[in-house]
């Protein structure tokens, strides 16, 4: 089954190379990529020119670019208007600290807006995915490990990282690796060891998840869980970062309603200091949690803590900015909120952790 490598989608290609130029705008083969998408009024002919011009005074395409912005004629002003673009993705390249200036530059590349408005929400949610990737690299690791790479600046080490991903991905000499995919994908396959991750509320089940889609989402669930022959791991996350944004996921549901006689519960923490010293065992830092099962039966009537918060009310989160609470659901000591935010669209909290003000 062939699946396209996240590094080799076009979209990610796309915005690889606006990151390059705005890390330099002499890589030419970047800026000849970024040039067609999204579309600004420069066409073969002009493209054609440009290389011509640079091969004749051999300077590189941005050269070109400058030279024959100033020459006049009917690719002027498109010219001039990608120059403009160039310069603001330097500035935010050299102004913003990594990894801010990653999800800036994808941003200011135009290329969400251009999915968007074709209606290719994959491709926009992948560029976000990217974003995503950069805040979780950390630069010092490579740093440590190069000789060179502490005179070198924290987006290229990045973009280091992400050609050598690309490079991975396309060899055909790797005989046994971790086989990424999702739940539909695998259906009908086996393997000797699976590992379910993102098993929070708002991912599985997904929080565009109607109350009558629940069922089927419970269902891939089951789907997911007997691909295992031998082992299965299940794996939740208290935080994690999405599109760039630090979020706050509560144990997805399926979890509970599995027999805890079955399951042995760790709670892995320190990731990155085990990331950074690899001679320290996982077991270092994994120990039990008191995570029980428990059935509706059993389970003590608590009163739940929203923390003041009521239906309809105007608040305020620190990450995604001011929002209304649509719906409270009550779980046990703690409630779920649900959030419509006017930058952010709808979000489930977790009334503990959420660092929510009243407006």
């Amino acid at each position: 089954m062939a699946v396209c490598a996240f590094f080799e989608r076009a979209e990610i290609r796309l915005a690889i190379a606006y990151l390059r130029v705005a890390q330099s705008p002499h890589d030419s083969p970047a800026l000849l990529r970024m040039i067609g998408t999204p579309a600004r009024g420069i066409g073969d002919k002009t493209i054609e020119q440009l290389q011509q011009c640079a091969a004749q005074h051999a300077v590189s395409t941005w050269e070109a670019i400058l030279k024959v912005s100033k020459e006049g004629g009917r690719a002027a002003k498109a010219l001039s208007l990608l120059i403009q673009q160039v310069q603001t993705l330097m500035s935010i390249a050299r102004d913003i600290p990594f990894p801010g200036n990653v999800p800036a530059i994808v941003e200011a590349s135009g290329l969400i807006d251009h999915y968007r408005n074709k209606a290719e929400e994959e491709r926009v949610e992948h560029l976000y995915a990217l974003t995503t990737s950069a805040s979780s690299f950390d630069p010092e690791i490579w740093k440590s490990m190069e000789p060179d790479a502490p005179h070198v600046e924290d987006l290229a080490l990045f973009l280091g990282q992400a050609s050598l991903d690309t490079e991975a991905s396309s060899s055909q000499d790797i005989q046994e690796a971790i086989q990424l995919m999702t739940v539909h994908a695998a259906k009908g396959l086996e393997f000797k060891q699976v590992a379910v991750v993102g098993l929070e509320e708002g991912l599985f089940p997904h929080e565009n998840c109607q109350a009558d889609e629940i069922e089927e989402e419970r269902r891939l669930m089951y789907v997911a869980m007997t691909r295992a022959r031998e082992q299965l791991i299940l794996s939740n996350a208290r935080s994690r970062s999405v599109f760039g944004q630090l979020r706050y996921g509560l144990p997805s549901r399926f979890l509970k309603e599995l027999p805890s006689s079955l399951i042995e519960h760790y709670h892995i923490s320190q990731w990155g200091d085990w990331l950074k010293n690899p001679s320290v065992t996982a077991d270092t830092h994994t120990y039990p949690v008191d995570f029980q099962v428990s059935s509706a039966s059993k389970a003590a009537p608590q009163t739940p803590n929203t923390l003041g918060f009521k239906k309809g009310q105007s608040v305020f989160h620190n990450t995604l900015g001011e929002g209304i609470i649509l719906k409270i659901e009550p779980s046990g000591s703690y409630a779920r909120l649900q959030i419509r935010f006017k930058r952010h669209g709808e979000k489930w909290l977790d009334s503990r952790y959420a660092p929510l003000a009243a407006v």
